[in-house]
Order: C-alpha cells, then sequence, then structure tokens
C-alpha cells in the first residue's frame, strides 16, 4: 500500500477537480499546484502551495517553464534508495499527480490559426504524466476526471493509500492518454507538412461497446478518430436505435456513395453493396429510381440522400422498411413522420467527400492507400467500337461500378441501376447475374449501359452480354485480349467504349 501524503494538481480542464482536493486537504494531504488550478484552489478556500514556492524558482516564458526541474520531477522519480539524495538536494516526495493536458485538439476544432494550435501543445503535462507513470510502483497517476470518484472511493477503501494493482490501471490509461495526444500533434503537423516520416501515428477516442459484432457472440467496440478529422462517425443522430456494428460499416458505405455524387442522389445499400444508386433532378425522383433498381434487396437497408429529406420524401422512405435513414437535414414535418418508427435511425451529417487515406488494419499491421477520387468525363473515354452513346449516361454508369465489389458487372438505364453482378470470382459469372437480372425488369435493353470495373480477360463477357441484346459497353483496357474484344465487339455491332481507369473494390 502506497500513502498519499503529497499530491501535484495540475488540470486544464477543470470539472470536479474542487470536490476532490478538498477531500485530499481534509485528509490531510499536502496539495502543489500551478497557474490557473492553484488561483481556483484558493478561491475555494483549499489550501494549496504554488508551484514556484515549492520549487523556488518562478514560472517564466509565459508559463511554458515550470514543472520542468528536479523538484517536480525529482519528487516523481525518486524511490527508496534515493532517500539520502533527496534529503542532499531538498527534494520532497509527490505521490499522487492529478493532471490533465492543454486542449490541443479542441483547439484544432476552433480555429486554424498556426500560432494558437502551436502554444497549445503541452510539454510539462506529458512530462509529469510520463514520470508518474513510469514510476507507478511508488506513484499514483490520475489523468481522467472520470477517476476522481473512483480515486476517492479507493482511497476510502484502503486507509488513504492506494494498491499497485489500482496504480498500474491508471498508469497504463495515463501511457494511452499521451500517446493519443501525441498522435494528433503528429497527425497535424503531417497535414499541414511534407513530414515524410517512417513513422505512421492513429489516434483514437471515446471507445464506446456496441451490443455484439458482426454476429452475437462477437464483442464490438466503435472508437472515434482522434484531431478533428471529420468522417461518417460524426453522425447527429435523431432517432431510433442504437448503431449497431453492421449499421455503422453499411451506413458508411451508403453515405461515401451519396457525398460522391454532385447531383441529387440517393444510395440504397444491403450488406456493404449498393441495391440502388440513382442520379436525378429532385432527390425524390433519385430515391424512387434507385428503390425500383431492386426493391426485394432494399428491404431492411439503408438509405443515403445527399440533399435534406422533406415532408414528401419521408412520406415515401415511411411506406417502407429501412434500418438507417442518412441526410443532410431533416426538416420538422419529415421528423415527425419518420420518428413514428420507432427502430428507424436518423443520421444528420453534412455530406463531403472523405479527404482521408483509405485505411484498413491487416493482421501485424495497416494498409493505407488514397481514396479512388478520380472523376471520370468524356476524355475519360476512347470509342473502339460503333460510336459514343450518351455521355452523362456514360459517366455515371462507370463512376458508380466502383462502389461494388469486384468483380463487378452494373447494367445502367439513365442514371440509375438496372441490375448488377458483383463480388463474384470470375467476371463471367457476375455478367451472367447481372444480365439475368436484368431481363426481369421493364426495360429498353438497346438503351442500357453495360459497365465493367476492370477489363474483359475474354471475349466470351462481349459475346454473352449481346445474346441478351446489350448495345452499350463500357470497361477500362489492360488485358493481352483487348484486340480480341475489340473485334468482337464490331463484329457484334456493339458501341465498346474503353475507359482510362480501372475501378476494383476489394
Amino acid at each position: 500500500m502506497q500513502k498519499i501524503q503529497r499530491a501535484l494538481v495540475s488540470v486544464s480542464e477543470k470539472s470536479g477537480i474542487v470536490e476532490l482536493c478538498s477531500f485530499l486537504t481534509k485528509n490531510g494531504v499536502e496539495i502543489i499546484s500551478t497557474g490557473g488550478t492553484y488561483s481556483l484552489l484558493l478561491e475555494n478556500k483549499i489550501p494549496a502551495i504554488e508551484i514556484s514556492q515549492h520549487t523556488n524558482f518562478p514560472e517564466m516564458m509565459d508559463g511554458r517553464l515550470k514543472t520542468l526541474h528536479p523538484k517536480v520531477h525529482g519528487g516523481l522519480l525518486n524511490r527508496e534508495q534515493d532517500a539520502s539524495l533527496m534529503l542532499e538536494h531538498g527534494i520532497q516526495s509527490i505521490d499522487l499527480v492529478i493532471v490533465n493536458l492543454y486542449p490541443f485538439e479542441e483547439t484544432l476544432a476552433k480555429t486554424t490559426d498556426y500560432d494558437s494550435i502551436i502554444e497549445k501543445i503541452d510539454i510539462g503535462g506529458p512530462s509529469m504524466v510520463r514520470s508518474a507513470a513510469k514510476n507507478h510502483l511508488y506513484k499514483t497517476i490520475i489523468t481522467d476526471t472520470s477517476d476522481y470518484e473512483v480515486l476517492i472511493s479507493h482511497l476510502l477503501e484502503n486507509g488513504l493509500g492506494t494498491t499497485v494493482e489500482f496504480r498500474q490501471k491508471m498508469a497504463g490509461k495515463a501511457f494511452a492518454l499521451t500517446a493519443y495526444y501525441d498522435s494528433i500533434i503528429a497527425n497535424y503537423f503531417a497535414s499541414q507538412f511534407e513530414v515524410g516520416s517512417e513513422f505512421k501515428t492513429i489516434g483514437f477516442k471515446d471507445g464506446k461497446d456496441l451490443r455484439y459484432g458482426e454476429n452475437p457472440h462477437q464483442k464490438a467496440k466503435v472508437y472515434l478518430s482522434g484531431g478533428n478529422l471529420g468522417g461518417f462517425l460524426n453522425f447527429k443522430q435523431l432517432g431510433g436505435k442504437e448503431m449497431s456494428y453492421n449499421n455503422i460499416k453499411d451506413s458508411e458505405a451508403s453515405y461515401n456513395i451519396s457525398s460522391f455524387f454532385k447531383e441529387p442522389t440517393c444510395a440504397i445499400i444491403k450488406h456493404a453493396t449498393p441495391c440502388g444508386i440513382a442520379c436525378a433532378s429532385s432527390i425524390e425522383e433519385a430515391y424512387k429510381n434507385a428503390l425500383e433498381s431492386d426493391s426485394t434487396s432494399a428491404f431492411g437497408g439503408i438509405v443515403a440522400v445527399n440533399r435534406d429529406i422533406n415532408e414528401e420524401l419521408a412520406g415515401g422512405i415511411s411506406k417502407h422498411f429501412f434500418e438507417v435513414i442518412i441526410a443532410p437535414k431533416f426538416s420538422e414535418k419529415a421528423l415527425e413522420i419518420l420518428t413514428k418508427k420507432k427502430n428507424l435511425r436518423l443520421l444528420e451529417l453534412p455530406f463531403e467527400v472523405s479527404k482521408t487515406a483509405q485505411q484498413s488494419i491487416v493482421s501485424g499491421g495497416l494498409l493505407e492507400q488514397e481514396r479512388d477520387f478520380v472523376e471520370i468525363d468524356e476524355s475519360s473515354f476512347e470509342v473502339k467500337s460503333g460510336t459514343m452513346f450518351n455521355v452523362q449516361d456514360a459517366i455515371f454508369g462507370f463512376t458508380a461500378v466502383r462502389f461494388l465489389k469486384s468483380n463487378a458487372i452494373l447494367i445502367t438505364n439513365g442514371k440509375s441501376f438496372v441490375s448488377f453482378g458483383a463480388g463474384q470470382t470470375s467476371r463471367i459469372d457476375s455478367m451472367k447475374i447481372a444480365l439475368q437480372k436484368m431481363v426481369e425488369k421493364n426495360v429498353d435493353i438497346s438503351q442500357c449501359i453495360l459497365s465493367s470495373d476492370a477489363f474483359f480477360p475474354f471475349k466470351d463477357n462481349i459475346e454473352l452480354a449481346h445474346s441478351f441484346g446489350i448495345k452499350n459497353i463500357i470497361a477500362p483496357s489492360g488485358s493481352i485480349k483487348d484486340d480480341e474484344v475489340i473485334e468482337e465487339a464490331k463484329k457484334l455491332g456493339i458501341n465498346l467504349i474503353f475507359a482510362k481507369t480501372r475501378h476494383f473494390m476489394h
């Protein structure tokens, strides 16, 4: 048991600190404090020793230099064998450190002023935290305001001392805090300058338990990215049950698709796969067309629209069963309609194309790549057989196919899905699925466009498409059999367009 006789208190976030320090002083603990914390304690008639009085050295450099002193860190790093050295240099042992750090992340959210941001990089705080945490066999470190009550209960239960198990737990939390804090700073510099470091830092916060993972027997959590990077998880939930693991993954996919298009767009996702994407002159029409793409698969799906949801659209949505609805804004009337469905989750957030790198955790490391931001326009295409068909419809089809799992074949009519095959191990299988589903639809097949996310390895794809009446095809070049594919398209009278880029999504 380690008795608490002297504490050093220096906090930026001051909630609960008066109550904690009042408890400590009433139980005979001497308090050393700094700056604003010291002033707050005196205002509340809690006795404390100001840091410069403890160190016999004045605060200087506008407060940047105050705790980086041997009488502070010596008091945190000392052990039994250091007793004579402590006495020789007049260093007093400090048993408890209560510190939280300058609000660097909060400052990033408020300003882009470089000088203001740099001034909020804490030096003394992390140094004290690390000293006390390293020496946790002898010292107690508290960095989380939610642990104040925990500390009080622990001290009362243990005769105003702390157990080694408690100190180990608090040290672990302290090191997690400083690692997170430094990751936010490092990522800020990486975002502003060409740092070129061999190291990659990732900071996440606010870990929250989810009901379960992909399946009920799997535990799951969700964490937010640090550094105010924005993104899907910054949504505001206006109604419905808590988001599940699968809800979050599927909703992000739907949100990313609708964010990518500039026109009024609706994306409906089921199991991370679009079952309908449509662009139109109005968001109501886009929703109607996306739903008609595959209304059966849309059951229990996720809907994301990149325009505000009004009463009319809410009325249409309410007629069907969906898990999540995502929009930039919901009108009051729309909320009245949609919140009648108690389990329907309503998410509101700005629709912005993500500027962060695409990352994937793998066993033993991290994969990272630029996002597929390539914009498709008329210059992206080269006619290889026949003539160019409707350019805007072609742009939609070849843009949308990137959101399907490879090997992807997408058939569109205008700016709406007709059918698709995706996620197969062979492109011909995806082609068969897309074409077989197409014949169930009441569309003019000769006006449809078939888009492939990558090249055709053999001409059999062209032959199969022709046998179902397809006249217009877009695919990237790149196969050693491109010439054979082109010749077959010419022979069969198919308008074949080659694109300059491919768009795999595994």
